[in-house]
């Protein structure tokens, strides 16, 4: 039987009485609040936290009761006081996400033009100088395989083998999707970013 941390606990109960103080103090301040909702165990995105004793390696993480666990990527920039690490799953694969406490100086202002953004929908975005963000082009062909699968997993019979084999190619599917859709929005945002000193957007029907 493996050993649990505390930490999971702990943390479950910090976030439900955190979203019950919000909930109550929306509701003393006149402000229209949802009560909040139960999420279940197993869903698209599990997850739990941890804070204690979290040591980072170049290539590794060591957490309380799991122990020390390879990572993809290097952790030799992560600089600072570790307050808590999240360990999440999506689709096949797991991640670590660490909070860490850093002094940081105040950012100077950047000297540049200011861009507006209209948000379309023959193109991605159009900008106020008259530049075209198309959409990526990949993502129209994953929309199609997608649907494709999910008409073929409602299909399937509940509880089989098969159907489970087919969320799981359903949820890495999604995984690819996400992460095509998160790249192109950091490098189109990181190029507006060094090309122009601030933006606004606004969203239309249409591109024109």
């Amino acid at each position: 039987m493996y050993g649990v941390s505390k930490c999971c606990g702990q943390e479950a109960l910090r976030d439900l009485d955190r979203a019950f103080g919000n909930f109550w103090r929306g509701r003393k301040e006149g402000r229209r609040v949802g009560f909040p909702r139960f999420r279940r165990k197993h869903g698209r995105r599990d997850s739990f936290r941890l804070t204690g004793s979290i040591k980072i390696h170049p290539v590794s993480v060591t957490l309380p009761r799991v122990g020390c666990v390879r990572t993809k990527e290097t952790t030799e920039k992560f600089h600072g006081r570790i307050l808590s690490a999240t360990v999440s799953r999506e689709a096949d694969r797991w991640y670590v996400s660490l909070t860490v406490e850093v002094e940081r100086n105040d950012p100077q202002p950047v000297e540049g033009p200011v861009v507006g953004i209209d948000l379309g929908l023959n193109c991605f975005a159009v900008l106020s100088d008259g530049t075209q963000i198309e959409s990526p082009r990949p993502l129209a062909k994953a929309l199609r395989r997608l649907r494709h699968r999910q008409r073929l997993h409602s299909r399937k019979q509940r509880g089989s083998r098969n159907r489970r084999k087919s969320a799981a190619g359903l949820g890495r599917l999604h995984r690819r999707i996400r992460c095509r859709r998160m790249d192109f929005l950091h490098k189109a945002s990181t190029g507006l970013a060094k090309t122009s000193r601030s933006s606004w957007s606004r969203t239309c029907p249409c591109a024109a």
